[in-house]
């Protein structure tokens, strides 16, 4: 295979070369091989092209070195001969023969002459592919001939044989498929006039022909074919014109017969004649089986051995069979334009019905390239337009794009008559099926906006209907800027009621094809400008709601329903012209806006209480967290209260803490008379002893001076009272048999009444149980005593309101008095002390304790000297307003229901603070 592809690419390079040491390659441009034909097949076919105008030829090239091995004489026997039949050619002209556009040029290498372009020679069709390239062209090994094609060829050879024999007198000589040319257009043309035979008598007279014999001895060449020779030749050395038509009919046979002749001779003169004694036995039409049954009968007479019998040019031209309409179609198109304009009209407006019937191939080889030439004229192109586009549905899209589209676009730039928008908008959708995008913006949307711009009602609604079949393949900026603005403008100024509802139910159609936000802010704005309101244009509008509320791509927000959709449509569903069942089609749309409105605001507003209720939620817990983190009773309260399941072995737990952290520190290992001392010195206002303190103690020491000498500065602050929800709170047990003395350890700042209370902590080293009795300051808050339970060496103070003693009915406490023991192991034990005793001076005893003002500070009352270095977690230090007299190791603890009960802690006032002290 590989070798074959090189053999022919040698072959073609040395063709070309060979071409062009020809004189005719000086005004012709060569190009490939794609054919071959004449005598023999003997002449290359190529490409061609003049260089002076560009017209397009084919270049015939006979390559005279295929004979050097023949003798010199020979050699010029078949140059002369091929020169001649060219020369003849060249001065014949009729359409039914090969037109010459130059005429035969010799060089040393070639003989080369131009003509019409052409497919190929009927031969190459019938498949004989000598002396062409190889691989064969893809387009001429798949050409098969049609039956209309058959007949309208051997027509026009009819045809082209009746010029010869009755206006030329001549006599053809060698009619084979060889010298039968297809030209492009698919028209045959008779060729090969290099056997021919003229009349030698004079023009009144009788013609006489010179006869010319069959010599077996002359190169192929230079003799006509055996094959399709008439006996007479050979048996009676004579030749007449009914010898031609015995050629044509041995020709009819053959293409009929896919290609193979009656009799093959293979060039030997006696099977020459031993087939042609036979030819009396075809009186049997057996022979003639594969022919058309309507022709056998007359190409039996053709074929007779009697010259007498055989019909002559124009008695075949008129038979039955060629009266078929395609091949009629065909013979027309070649005569066309020897007709006038009425008779052209009548013909282009019957012809779409002889076209359905032609094949494919037909139509664009034979009949396009015909009527095409009319398009330009302005008075037929509405006649012959119909007919090429109808070509174009009916070809491919390649097809459409290389043969058709370059004649339609110049039919689209067209502005007169009008008629010729409504024929093209008719096949819009076909058009814009096959059209190449860039020429549909160039060259189609143009001419729509032509006809959407007319004034004839006609071609407007033809647009109008067509316009949504091809939306599919319109952009979105060419429907936002060209399409859609000219159907508002249709719809508002037109005064036809049928134009207006078109263009309305168009926009509806193609509202898929656009966006969501132009539809909501151009197209459905733009349907409360429509002038006048009759029920199809209600309808229509209502359509256009419809389509963009039910389109899963558009859809319409609540808003949009809400302020602009059902504020609209409301009025125009009582419009009286309505009936009752447009009515009810209003209803439906009305009530499934409404129900999208409700679904849609249900889901918001469910959202929104959900998210605020969240929000509320994580408030709280902020607000909770931030106070516990603020707020160290509050720290010690949670504490409690997750360990109340337990709460001795907490208390335990949090007092070994404690222990461990103060035995740690330099003052928990001085002795325990020691910390009396200075105790006392700082209850006495005596500065304590320098201690040794790390750096980070020392700034932090440097903050609590900094924010107490603030505080100093600032206003005092009035207490909210905030309203808490009252709880019932445990009663009170006595625990003063098991309990013993406590020093003062911290006191908690909560507001009561206005007025700041105090939580005194109390704490003692060695506790003895004591009897809890009420504690009155006179001017201040009176106090309850908290005893501690057992393995806790701290007693709480607490605050009592007014409320609470008479919630209570709390009795003033006497000692020696009643006293309630402690049965359980709950912490909330409370005594209260009468309002009448009168205020306790610093230093004073309650019970083994003593009394001493606090020290203020920024966060509540603290001793900044007596407060524990780094304390635990548990451990309040920021708010206690009691020092201890012994020994700082202490466990504030604190009531959750007590707590739950009382306000959050507040800052004093200063006149709190003076009224307090006195």
């Amino acid at each position: 295979m590989l070798s074959r592809v090189k053999e022919g690419f040698k072959s073609t390079v040395t063709n070309i070369g060979t071409a062009l040491s020809n004189p005719l390659i000086r005004e012709y441009e060569i190009g490939n091989h794609f054919a071959s034909g004449g005598t023999g097949l003997s002449w290359k076919v190529y490409e061609g092209k003049k260089r002076s105008t560009g017209q397009e030829v084919s270049i015939w090239l006979f390559e005279k070195r295929q004979f050097d091995r023949m003798p010199k004489k020979d050699q010029q026997v078949v140059f002369e001969t091929l020169k001649r039949g060219v020369q003849q050619l060249t001065r014949l002209r009729h359409p039914k023969l090969l037109i010459v556009e130059h005429g035969v040029e010799e060089s040393r290498e070639s003989l080369a002459f131009a003509t019409e372009p052409v497919f190929a020679s009927l031969s190459n069709i019938l498949g004989s592919h000598f002396n062409l390239p190889s691989p064969v062209p893809k387009d001429l090994k798949e050409y098969e001939l049609f039956e209309t094609e058959l007949k309208y060829g051997l027509l026009q050879m009819t045809e082209g044989l009746s010029f010869l024999h009755n206006d030329v007198k001549m006599i053809h000589g060698n009619i084979c498929p060889d010298n039968i040319i297809l030209n492009k257009i698919g028209a045959w043309k008779l060729s090969g006039f290099d056997c021919c035979m003229t009349n030698q008598a004079p023009t009144e007279q009788e013609p006489k022909f010179q006869f010319r014999g069959w010599d077996p001895d002359d190169p192929i060449p230079a003799k006509a074919s055996l094959d399709f020779l008439a006996p007479e030749y050979v048996l009676s050395q004579s030749a007449d014109r009914s010898s031609d038509m015995f050629s044509l009919g041995m020709v009819f046979y053959t293409v009929f017969n896919r290609g193979r002749p009656l009799y093959e001779n293979n060039h030997l003169i006696s099977t020459f004649q031993k087939n042609a004694m036979q030819l009396s036995s075809l009186n049997s039409l057996q022979v003639l089986k594969c022919l058309p049954e309507d022709v056998r009968e007359h190409v039996r007479m053709l074929l007779s051995p009697d010259p007498l019998v055989r019909p002559d040019a124009n008695q075949l031209a008129k038979i039955p069979f060629f009266q078929d309409v395609g091949a009629a179609t065909l013979q027309y198109l070649d005569t066309l334009f020897q007709w006038d304009k009425s008779q052209r009209t009548t013909f282009y407006k019957g012809l779409k019905k002889v076209l359905e019937k032609m094949p494919q191939r037909v139509l664009l080889q034979r009949i396009l390239p015909s009527i095409v030439q009319e398009l330009n004229s302005k008075d037929m192109v509405l006649f012959v337009l119909p007919n090429v586009l109808f070509i174009a549905e009916k070809c491919t899209k390649e097809d459409y794009v290389a043969k058709v589209l370059p004649h339609l676009k110049e039919v689209f730039l067209m502005n007169e008559p009008i008629q010729i928008i409504y024929v093209c908008v008719q096949k819009l959708d076909v058009l814009l099926a096959k059209t190449p995008l860039e020429d549909v913006k160039s060259h189609l949307f143009p001419m729509l906006y032509k006809a959407l711009d007319c004034e004839d009602p006609k071609i407007r609604e033809l647009c109008l209907k067509v316009i949504p079949t091809f939306a599919v393949h319109v952009d979105f900026p060419t429907m936002k800027n060209h399409v859609v603005p000219r159907l508002r403008r249709i719809c508002l100024e037109t005064n036809i009621l049928s134009v207006r509802v078109n263009s309305l139910v168009c926009l509806g159609k193609i509202l898929e094809y656009l966006d969501r936000w132009y539809v909501q802010d151009e197209i459905l704005p733009f349907t409360k400008s429509i002038p006048s309101h009759e029920p199809a244009v209600l309808m229509a509008v209502l359509g256009i709601y419809q389509v963009t509320l039910n389109n899963p791509k558009l859809g319409m927000s609540k808003e949009t329903m809400a302020t602009k959709g059902i504020p609209f449509l409301l009025p125009l569903a009582i419009d009286n012209q309505l009936n009752l069942k447009q009515f009810q089609k209003y209803m439906v749309v009305i009530k499934q806006m409404l129900e999208q409105i409700e679904t849609e605001q249900t889901c918001k507003l469910e959202q929104v209480s959900a998210y605020e209720k969240e929000q509320s939620q994580a408030i709280e817990h902020i607000m909770n967290e931030s106070d516990s983190a603020d707020n160290p009773d509050s720290i010690f309260s949670s504490i409690l209260a997750e360990k109340s399941k337990d709460p001795s072995k907490e208390l335990k737990k949090i007092t070994t803490d404690l222990d461990e952290l103060f035995s740690s520190s330099p003052q928990a290992q001085s002795p325990s008379k020691n910390s009396n001392s200075n105790a006392n010195a700082s209850t006495n206002g005596t500065p304590t002893p320098k201690q040794n303190l790390t750096l980070e103690q020392k700034q932090k020491l440097m903050k609590d001076k900094e924010i107490m000498k603030t505080l100093e500065r600032q206003n005092p602050l009035e207490a909210n009272r905030v309203a808490v929800p009252q709880k019932q709170v445990v009663q009170p047990k006595n625990l003063t048999d098991s309990l013993g003395g406590a020093a003062v350890g911290g006191v908690g700042v909560p507001m009561s009444n206005g007025k700041p209370n105090y939580n005194i902590s109390l704490n003692s080293s060695t506790m003895s149980p004591y009897t809890a009795a009420p504690i009155n300051t006179g001017t201040g808050p009176n106090y309850m005593l908290e005893a501690p339970q057992p393995m806790s060496n701290s007693l709480v103070l607490h605050p009592m309101s007014a409320q609470f003693s008479q919630q209570h009915q709390i009795s003033p406490f006497h000692p020696g008095g009643n006293q309630q023991q402690s049965g359980s192991s709950s912490l909330d034990s409370l005594a209260v002390l009468p309002k009448s005793n009168p205020p306790m001076p610093s230093g004073s005893l309650v019970n083994g304790m003593q009394f001493r003002p606090p020290h203020f500070s920024n966060q509540g009352f603290a001793s900044p000297q007596m407060r524990p270095q780094n304390p635990p977690m548990g451990q309040f230090t920021g708010q206690s307003g009691f020092a201890p007299l012994q020994t700082p190791q202490f466990s504030p603890q604190f009531l959750n229901s007590h707590q739950s009960s009382t306000v959050k802690p507040t800052p004093l006032s200063s006149s709190d603070l003076d009224a307090f002290l006195k």
